[in-house]
């Protein structure tokens, strides 16, 4: 999946988890959890992690 599509699929709760993991310094554990939910990797982490933040 697209990680636009994995960040749809996910709770406010799961994206506030994600948002804290980054925000503590743990930004490839969370990326390590978008894969788990079915992200391809097909952006750059980086902007994966943009991405999370912007929507929490």
């Amino acid at each position: 999946m697209t990680l636009d599509q994995v960040i749809d699929t996910l709770s406010y709760e799961d994206l506030a988890a994600l948002k804290n993991m980054i925000e503590s310094g743990h930004g490839n554990d969370a990326i390590a959890v978008l894969e788990d939910f079915g992200w391809d990797g097909s952006e750059d982490n980086q902007d994966a992690v943009v991405k999370v933040l912007r929507r929490v």
